[in-house]
């Protein structure tokens, strides 16, 4: 599966409901203003980018489901640096 994006990394994975693999978090070196998601779509994979928001360069690293909503909560930081400044970061989107 291509990921969308040619640098960068893939870092966590989500299933769905019924347990199927259907939220990859990952990172995009070449655009980083938002979060990048793969959602897989039927058999294929598109990806999805996160909110524009107050972190300049979030990175996640990991994507779960939320028991008993269709919702997701992905975590990571606010850039791709685990020193200051770099905050955490959460965000949480319905699929």
């Amino acid at each position: 599966m291509p990921p969308g994006f040619t640098v960068g990394a893939l870092s966590g994975i989500a299933a769905d409901g019924e347990g199927r693999a259907a939220w990859i978090s990952g990172w995009n070196y070449q655009d980083q203003s938002r979060t990048t998601y793969l959602r897989r779509d039927g058999d294929t994979w598109t990806v999805a980018r996160g909110p524009a928001g107050p972190a300049s360069a979030p990175y996640l690293n990991d994507v779960v489901p939320i028991p008993g909503t269709t919702g997701y909560w992905s975590a990571g930081m606010t850039r791709p640096a685990p020193a200051p400044p770099t905050e955490a970061y959460t965000e949480r989107f319905e699929a």
